[in-house]
């Protein structure tokens, strides 16, 4: 599991921003009113404020209805825009959102260019898959307001989906500028390091994300695998060990903890360690496999709980490399 993964983009936070915005351009409100559009007389709150009505009852359609036919009349309504597009990222019409957003933001004088209707937007392209877009919305939400820490730091995951490194890492010193004890931008950082190399900066970046969040699944995996670069296995180990059974069948763990125990020659741990977690998971061929293989390393071929018994469930369950290995070691002495 990725560190970069952990500020991805949800539906939820979405929504949340999208409720942000609506706040600032609320309907019924004299000074929102002038700065959403035009649309600023009693006819045009009314239709707000029953679609804001129905989008609390839990009635986005009749929402949508009336909004859509309120920007007939209205059609350069910042609010209007904004709040269409809550109704529809909630029943998850992202493409749609999208455009109403885009909308939002091109409406003239006096609505007002928001940095978080931008912010919005490019979550929105976010969920969408268009990191390019998304990373030109939070780029320009960071332009308008330089205050808001999770700009450069949406920005800066963005970037690393482009693999431009050097101009995210510049965006996650800008977020800890502002919050320096944002532990997301420290893990990012300690992440960034560790692919290039930096595995001494890496050990510090990733220590002062656990300080900040000791409960993160991500930051403890990653300081284990920074420690394993370091020849410091038995350190990365005691990282994992700590860890719960389900944690450790997490992507990616319970190879590093093998790997751990290959570099301190200790196989009969490993193969007690694969051969738990395989009869714990046993319809998981890969898995099997892998008790199979480091039972084989610590010697033990043979009965209900040797290396021949694990390769021939991985078997049966379909794994294709399994065969070979149970026929390899069935002609062992």
């Amino acid at each position: 599991m990725s560190a970069i993964l952990v500020a991805g983009l949800t539906i939820a936070a979405g929504v949340v921003l999208v409720l942000v915005v609506r706040e600032a351009l609320k309907p019924g409100d004299a000074n929102a009113a002038g700065a959403g559009g035009p649309a600023s007389g009693n006819v045009a709150d009314q239709a707000l404020n029953a679609a804001d009505t129905y989008i609390k009852q839990g009635e986005p359609g009749k929402a949508e209805v009336i909004l859509r036919k309120a920007l007939e009349t209205y059609p350069e309504d910042q609010r209007m825009y904004v709040m269409l597009a809550e109704v529809l990222i909630g029943q998850h019409r992202f493409q749609d959102a999208y455009d109403q957003l885009e909308k939002a933001i091109a409406c003239p004088p006096p609505a007002t260019h928001e940095a978080s209707i931008e912010f919005t937007a490019g979550n929105v392209a976010s969920m969408m898959g268009n990191t390019e877009r998304a990373t030109m919305h939070y780029a320009a939400a960071q332009s308008l307001d330089k205050t808001d820490a999770r700009y450069p730091l949406y920005l800066a995951q963005s970037l690393v989906k482009q693999n431009k490194i050097d101009d995210a890492k510049t965006n996650l010193l800008i977020v800890l500028n502002l919050d320096p004890d944002n532990a997301i931008a420290w893990g990012t950082l300690a992440e960034l390091e560790y692919r290039g190399g930096q595995f001494g900066l890496a050990s510090q970046h990733v220590a002062r994300a656990r300080t900040l969040d000791p409960q993160s699944l991500v930051w403890r995996i990653l300081e284990a695998r920074i420690g394993v670069k370091q020849n410091r296995a038995e350190e990365a180990l005691s990282l994992l060990t700590a860890l719960s059974e389900a944690q450790q069948r997490e992507p990616g763990v319970l190879d590093l903890m093998g790997q751990c125990y290959g570099m301190l020659r200790r196989p009969a741990d490993a193969a007690g360690l694969y051969s738990r977690h395989s009869l714990a998971d046993p319809t998981n061929a890969p898995l099997a496999l892998d008790a199979a293989v480091w039972l084989e390393k610590a010697g033990k071929i043979k009965g209900d709980d040797g290396a021949i018994a694990f390769a021939k469930r991985a078997m049966m369950l379909g794994d294709d490399h399994a065969k070979a290995i149970v026929e390899r070691l069935e002609k062992l002495p």
